[in-house]
């Protein structure tokens, strides 16, 4: 259970004689340290958390040693304003010796915590004190009382020089920020920015409670932290106070750590008030790029750059039917089309859930860069590339044999083997089986002649490019005729070119790259024929 204090509004209770704690004289109502003291309680919450906040939560406070408040008194003829000091070993007694009363005589009291030495009320109530609500922490140690240094009151009317006993009102809300990491690494929080106008400065209305703006943070506001740590799977509340407001747009919460920004966008209807002393909960997942939910093998499955392209975030694999998400630091993914197989434009949304209706293999693929997502199902799932030969290229000759591409044979001086090729196997990208990668040791031979079999022995090849419109193994002079020849094209490969556009077909002998580097990366896109290679 976790113990997190704050200050709920509650009615007042006045019981004037009830707090005997501290001894009276019989003609002045001071104790005999010359100090007139009052009871001033902060009691548990009335109303258990709103919007979601967890039930076998306790909130509660405690006051400070250091604590004062102020009183403001009228005598029927004049107001002063008196500071009160906590006495010692007593948590809520409070004593002023700068206020004799008399016993006679009838007092109104207006009470303010935190002391503030500005603090005045008007004699016709005409305008009441402004009070500060801070931007701050409320608290999230757990099983632990936390100091709330904000804005309490309360109104009391007493007859002659007893003492009293009051429970002052606290006129916020209360927001719990649930900061859930789900990185699976440690998490340093060093910020947490609420949008809306939930802060500034307003005046307080001693009969009703409310608060009403002077000067409201319309932007939203920060609170800083100390990098405070977040154990990977671990949840944490953080308890900021607010103005009570009625909402009318969407508060977003952003977290700022040491792996990037999180946030989520809390979405009320319009009108939704918050109340003084309610708990408003708004859940902040620190997720990686991921896939989430009842479909997903152990719930969660984190997306990975792609590596042709880092923009673009991948996962394929095997779901159950259920829920599946597509999360991101700043919440879930919404396409504008959720139709499997389709690649739409995306928005990202508080909650967005797409039905897996039953088990099989799927994709998805999200384009951070363009701002497209689609999730492939087994129907409409991408296809890897596949080439059926024959024998002298001739597609008359009986089929020789078909195969799916997803590795190749290096052949040539590259790979110092000139007649079936070296294998070597490529990695078909999650974001597509047409895009093939290689990455590790160095590959093939600098300066050597190189191109690609899509088999050992296989009259198909991948090599340089060359102009061949028509795909016959024939250069085209552009002019819509041919040369009548097969061309010789040696391409030169320089480290980290970029995308090199690349021929592939039959009879491709002459075709060769000549890689100026060793690869350690190689990247083939079968779909767009073109290939990327980089030596670091």
């Amino acid at each position: 259970m976790k113990k997190i204090f704050y200050s709920s509004m509650c009615c007042l209770i006045l019981a004037a004689g009830c707090a005997k704690e501290e001894e009276t004289g019989p003609d002045t109502g001071l104790a005999a340290d010359d100090h007139f003291y009052v009871v001033v309680d902060l009691p548990q919450p009335q109303t258990r958390a709103s919007m979601g906040a967890a039930n076998d939560e306790e909130y509660e406070f405690a006051w400070d040693d250091a604590d004062e408040f102020g009183a403001v008194v009228y005598d029927g003829s004049e107001y002063t304003l008196h500071k009160f000091t906590q006495k010692s070993g007593k948590d809520n007694i409070f004593g002023t010796d700068t206020f004799v009363p008399e016993k006679d005589a009838s007092y109104t009291w207006y009470l303010l915590y935190p002391y503030d030495e500005s603090f005045m009320v008007s004699g016709d109530l005409s305008s009441s004190p402004v009070v500060n609500v801070p931007a701050q922490i409320a608290g999230c140690e757990p099983d632990a009382l936390t100091h709330l240094a904000v804005p309490f009151y309360s109104k009391v009317e007493t007859e002659g020089f007893d003492s009293f006993y009051a429970v002052v009102q606290n006129p916020l809300a209360v927001l719990n920020i649930s900061i859930s990491n789900m990185t699976g690494e440690e998490l340093l929080l060093s910020e947490i920015q609420v949008s809306g106008g939930l802060s500034g400065d307003f005046v307080l209305d001693f009969t009703t409670g409310a608060l009403t703006s002077q000067a409201q943070a319309a932007s939203g506001f920060t609170i800083s932290l100390e990098d405070e740590d977040i154990s990977d799977d671990e949840t944490q509340s953080y308890y900021l106070t607010c103005a009570p407001v009625a909402v009318t747009s969407p508060i977003e919460v952003k977290v700022v750590t040491d792996k990037g920004e999180f946030s989520s966008i809390a979405e009320y209807e319009e009108g939704f008030a918050f109340q003084a002393g309610g708990v408003y909960t708004i859940d902040v997942e620190c997720n990686p790029m991921a896939i989430k939910g009842t479909a997903v093998p152990d719930g969660l499955a984190e997306l990975t750059a792609a590596v042709e392209n880092p923009a673009v975030y991948a996962w394929a694999g095997e779901l159950s039917a259920g829920k599946m998400s597509i999360v991101l630091p700043q919440g879930e993914v919404k396409p504008a089309d959720g139709t499997f197989g389709t690649k739409s434009n995306y928005t990202v949304a508080s909650e967005y859930v797409y039905d897996i209706p039953a088990m099989g293999d799927y994709r998805v693929v999200l384009d951070t860069e363009n701002g497209t997502v689609v999730v492939y199902n087994p129907e409409t799932d991408l296809k890897p590339f596949e080439v059926t030969w024959y024998e002298g290229g001739n597609p008359e000759n009986e089929a020789h044999t078909a195969v799916v591409v997803d590795k190749l044979w290096i052949i040539g001086a590259g790979s110092g083997n000139w007649g079936d090729g070296a294998e070597q196997q490529f990695t078909p990208s999650q974001a597509d089986p047409q895009v093939l990668v290689y990455k590790g040791g160095k590959l093939g031979k600098v300066g050597g002649q190189t191109k690609f079999s899509v088999a050992a022995g296989a009259d198909w090849y991948l090599g340089s490019y060359f102009n061949d419109t028509d795909g016959d193994g024939v250069h085209d002079t552009g002019d819509g005729s041919d040369s009548g020849n097969k061309i010789k094209a040696q391409v030169d490969v320089p480290n980290n070119a970029g995308w090199i556009p690349m021929y592939g077909g039959y009879d491709m002998r002459e075709c060769w790259w000549i890689f100026k580097i060793w690869p350690t990366t190689l990247i083939i896109d079968l779909r767009n024929m073109q290939l990327y290679a980089v030596e670091e």
